[in-house]
């Protein structure tokens, strides 16, 4: 059964009834792609927004997806791990984080807690850091 979408996004308030209900839309005033995803009927957390997670608060790093198929002859390190690769945002069905170590998390099991209060400048920088990876496996 398909999730039920919002008539606006709650977002940025795009009418999605109109367009066709894209899983991805544009912002009205930006143009920038919007992170509301109504499959998942949430927003996907963006580079600098903070998680807990079992008692510690995460700071999210980037993206990562499910490699499928796994490649034929590739070798996880962590052989009860499913392989995975970095991605962009709209791709993503995992989050990254870094705190007191680094923790990966499914977008469900995520919930935004407040974001880091530094400069775009410096999440801009953050962005590009994490750009160098896409497309790189993980596991």
């Amino acid at each position: 059964m398909q999730p039920r979408c919002a008539d606006a996004c709650p977002i940025c308030r795009v009418d999605l009834k109109r367009d066709g209900f894209p899983i991805h839309h544009q912002h009205g005033d930006t143009g920038e792609l919007c992170p509301y995803d109504w499959t998942r009927g949430r927003s996907v957390p963006d580079i600098g927004d903070l998680f807990a997670d079992d008692g510690r608060t995460y700071r999210v790093t980037g993206w990562l997806r499910r490699t499928s198929p796994v490649r034929p002859g590739s070798v996880s390190f962590m052989p009860d791990m499913v392989p995975m690769t970095f991605c962009t945002r709209e791709q993503a069905e995992y989050v990254c984080g870094s705190g007191v170590g680094g923790v990966i998390r499914r977008l469900d099991d995520v919930t935004v807690i407040g974001r880091v209060n530094w400069s775009e400048e410096v999440l801009a920088q953050e962005r590009c850091s994490f750009a160098v990876l896409l497309g790189k496996e993980l596991f």
